[in-house]
């Protein structure tokens, strides 16, 4: 079985949650499609202004499906 027929689960850490090891199930797809995703998604770094003063940085589009989780925390792994 080639990885473009292989179930595949993607996991990253939503920056809204306190808890950085706890990653969340983003999507499932082929490995190539959730690379695809990922690179679809992915802008340049850009700063979100929050209401206390401090900010939120970002690296995916501005509401798309990955826009509040950190690309630094993502795995892809087979899909159980």
């Amino acid at each position: 079985m080639s990885n473009t027929d292989q179930h595949f689960a993607m996991y990253m850490n939503d920056m809204r949650s306190p808890k950085f090891e706890q990653l969340t199930l983003v999507a499932t797809g082929t490995e190539d499609e959730l690379w695809k995703l990922i690179h679809d998604e992915t802008v340049d770094f850009y700063r979100e202004d929050r209401p206390n003063g401090l900010w939120w940085g970002k690296r995916f589009r501005k509401g798309g499906p990955l826009e509040w989780f950190n690309k630094s925390t993502l795995e892809i792994r087979p899909a159980r």
